[in-house]
């Protein structure tokens, strides 16, 4: 094997070799194959919690001794980041009567859309979710408090070993949204209970720390620690009316759904996460290299991947989820996917899977709402790829089994109240698909994924008018559409 680099020799400034910051590694030949090399490109979309923006910066790297590669640039560039974590409120108790039901630790999502403007100073725009169950005195979960913020933010960068490792402080000051959602039984007839009902905005701000380590010039590992200021009044009512629209509901007792004390929420959180980020390159550096082959697999195709996408779902198996209940398409109607995969060749390959959404579960002689249900798919699936257009686009083709999970949750007053399904179940899935990628660097591609999912699992049905428990079938078949990022491996 030898280096090339446009046959040899460090790269200029402003060439497309230098915009991707790294040699290829690729065998020479009597038949005079020589380096691919990485073309600069003007960008896309794509969906992940955030609109990705491909923006049009400069970005070089300085070769080293030994085939190196700087990966700290000199000039703009511009980056997308995803982060999960944990997040601690940094008071259980947000408000006099108000708690958090377990302070333990709640899922925490993060995304960044940035621009590095130099060495040491950059900008970006983050958003964070954040949600925890809440409760008060003498009572189990009332319900769960939202936090959205939007918070512009400066980045201080400290590059270190050649800018392959780089710490950096961020801090900012943006809005914040909080709401109250999913209320339970456990307020039904409580007027001794207090209950938020305003959606409410006000200002937030960010203050933390973080560390990158660069796995690729234009890829990154990232940890970060961030303290996130956010507090908001609310409106409150004592307790939950009994639901009338039920058999035989119960009466409310007095003062029940009346008004309650305003209350002053202390929404601040300390969030720990993980994740990545991808830089991208100059756009439009290497229309003269039209005609290269693009290396998106190697010369063998042998290369791993991790692939990351959000998207929607549609049912496809009809309303019935199982006999007297229907499956509901909800508001949200949020896909997660990823998979972690290989390559045999340029033709074929093998990954694990993973897909995960909810949907709503509907009385099917009264139409409310009695609970929703979390399906997982775990597949292992053959992936069948087709390079075009140089190996820059190749469309794909999915189909494999595996194991469906489903499990019910944010049971409904309503729910309580007559019956719903119940259980948690395992049970055989399959499913098949095609999609596209496009290739925006040797080691990154965006993607854009169709697939149909399977799944028939056994249903528990209890309640006040299902006694003793029982068991049915039920059905789960959805069209699932999704788009982002894989990542190929070094």
């Amino acid at each position: 094997m030898r280096s090339y680099l446009l046959g040899g020799g460090a790269p200029r400034i402003g060439h497309p070799a230098a915009a991707w910051g790294y040699a290829l590694e690729w065998p020479a030949s009597s038949t005079g194959r020589r380096a691919m090399t990485s073309r600069g490109h003007r960008g896309g979309v794509i969906a992940a919690v955030l609109a990705l923006g491909m923006l049009a910066p400069r970005v070089h790297a300085a070769a080293l001794g030994s085939g190196g590669w700087l990966f700290d640039p000199d000039y703009v560039r511009s980056y997308v980041g995803l982060r999960y974590g944990q997040s601690l409120y940094a008071d259980s108790r947000i408000s006099p009567l108000l708690k958090i039901a377990d302070n333990s630790g709640n899922d925490a999502y993060n995304a960044v859309l940035g621009l590095d403007l130099s060495r040491y100073l950059g900008l970006e725009l983050a958003l964070n979710y954040l949600e925890g169950d809440i409760t008060g005195e003498g009572f189990g979960k009332l319900g769960e408090q939202t936090v959205y913020t939007i918070v512009p933010q400066v980045r201080l960068r400290y590059p270190l070993r050649d800018g392959r490792l780089v710490p950096y402080l961020v801090g900012g000051v943006g809005f914040g949204i909080s709401e109250f959602s999913d209320g339970t039984f456990e307020a039904v007839n409580r007027p001794d209970a207090v209950i938020p009902t305003s959606r409410e905005t006000s200002t937030a701000g960010t203050l933390g720390t973080g560390l990158e380590y660069y796995l690729a010039p234009n890829l990154s590992l990232d940890l970060e620690a961030k303290y996130i200021f956010f507090s908001a009044t609310t409106e409150t009512k004592r307790g939950r009316v009994p639901p009338q629209n039920v058999p035989d509901p119960p009466q409310p007792v007095p003062g029940v759904g009346e008004p309650g004390p305003r209350q002053d929420l202390n929404l601040d959180n300390i969030v720990f996460s993980a994740g990545f980020r991808m830089y991208f390159p100059q756009a439009g550096a290497a229309d003269q290299f039209q005609g290269v082959r693009w290396p998106s697999a190697g010369e063998d195709g042998k290369r791993g991947y991790l692939a990351l996408r959000v998207g929607g779902w549609w049912l496809q198996s009809g309303k019935e989820f199982t006999p007297g209940f229907l499956a509901s398409d909800n508001e949200k109607q949020q896909l997660t996917s990823g998979s972690l995969g290989f390559s045999w060749n340029r033709y074929l390959g093998a990954e694990l899977a993973v897909d995960y959404y909810e949907f709503e579960v509907n009385a099917a002689d009264g139409g409310f709402k009695v609970n929703e249900h979390s399906v997982w798919a775990f597949l292992g699936q053959l992936r069948a790829r087709y390079p075009l257009w140089n190996d820059r686009i190749v469309p794909y083709a999915v189909a494999g089994l595996g194991a469906g999970f489903t499990e019910p949750n944010d049971s409904t007053p309503e729910g309580h109240l007559t019956r719903m399904p119940s259980g948690q179940d395992w049970s055989l899935a399959w499913a098949a698909g095609a999609g596209v990628d496009w290739m925006v660097a040797r080691n990154i591609a965006l993607e854009a994924e169709a697939k149909y999912l399977s799944i028939h699992p056994d249903v528990g049905v209890e309640g006040r008018f299902q006694r003793p428990r029982t068991r049915q079938s039920g059905k789960v078949d959805s069209l699932l559409f999704s788009v982002g990022v894989r990542v190929f491996f070094p």
